[in-house]
């Protein structure tokens, strides 16, 4: 009977060409929404100047501008749903290792607009900031946070928490448990109030000289 030939494969190498396939899967999806978000923003754009055009002529308050008017706004929630889509296939995974985790995500208010410059802290429930890993949202309100599984850790779920200049937004009701090797995304609304209006400045008023 002839040996059969062992034929061994690398584990790694396997793994390495799989991680290539899907970047390259989420790059061409990213494309492809991109050119999507395009078209539908000229889209857009025409219904927005017919409802105008129709206003001019009929008046704010008839049907057919009303009607124009509810698929102009349901045409924005569109776009602005295919943009974050875009924006999700074309974040770059964070690399991990069999020592550590990443939370990857967006951060939303609650007409689906990204929230730019918000910290996203990734800690046991009341520790220190020493232990607390923190990233803050980019103008897309994108955000990525890299850590190292510990046994305590291990133990008990973290809290995600979002803040504005240290004032607390949101907590997660979903905890997260770091897994090595593990990278989870998350998409997070929060309630974002309006900035307060700085006080008047007090001018100090001159006494005319004697």
């Amino acid at each position: 009977m002839a040996a059969r030939d062992t034929v061994r494969i690398d584990v790694n190498q396997v793994s390495d060409g799989i991680e290539k396939t899907f970047r390259e899967l989420d790059e061409a999806r990213a494309a492809a929404l991109g050119e999507l978000a395009e078209v539908s923003a000229a889209r857009l754009n025409v219904r927005q100047r017919d409802r105008d055009r129709l206003a001019a002529k009929l008046g704010e308050d008839h049907p057919r501008v009303a009607a124009t008017a509810q698929a102009v706004a349901f045409g924005r929630s569109l776009l602005a749903e295919l943009k974050l889509e875009q924006q999700a296939a074309a974040a770059k995974p964070i690399v991990v290792d069999e020592r550590s985790w990443a939370l990857h995500g967006v951060v939303l208010d609650a007409e689906r607009q990204p929230q730019p410059g918000l910290t996203v802290a990734v800690g046991p429930s009341g520790a220190p900031p020493a232990q607390t890993v923190t990233a803050t949202t980019d103008e897309h309100g994108y955000f990525g946070l890299k850590g190292l599984v510990g046994d305590e850790s291990r133990r008990q779920p973290l809290s995600v928490r979002v803040l504005r200049r240290g004032r607390l937004l949101r907590t997660s009701d979903a905890g997260l448990t770091p897994r090595a090797g593990r990278s989870e995304f998350r998409e997070i609304v929060v309630t974002v109030e309006a900035e307060p209006a700085p006080p008047p400045r007090r001018t100090k008023k001159r006494t005319p000289r004697e």
